[in-house]
């Protein structure tokens, strides 16, 4: 993955966390991606509020796999749970 080298730090503003923040906010902005980001975002983010906007994102896009929607109904966030149920 292009993507393995980079290092997880959930305070940093300029490095990981700066980056997977600036993914969510171009597409809230509704700026084309790829939707293997958001996936990525959803997968590796030790953000529950990052990851709960990335599957919101998937959702409005209709990137939700089946895999995505039966693990998120575990996720650590509540949000995304709550979230998911009412996409069942």
């Amino acid at each position: 993955s292009i993507f393995s080298d980079w290092k997880i730090d959930p305070d940093s503003s300029t490095g990981w966390h700066g980056i997977v923040a600036r993914i969510n906010t171009v597409g809230e902005q509704g700026g084309a991606l790829p939707k293997e980001f958001f996936r990525f975002v959803y997968e590796k983010s030790l953000c529950g509020n990052c990851r709960e906007k990335a599957v919101r994102q998937m959702g409005k896009r209709r990137w939700l796999t089946a895999e995505i929607m039966a693990e998120g109904l575990y996720d650590s966030n509540p949000q995304i749970v709550a979230y998911l149920r009412k996409k069942a």
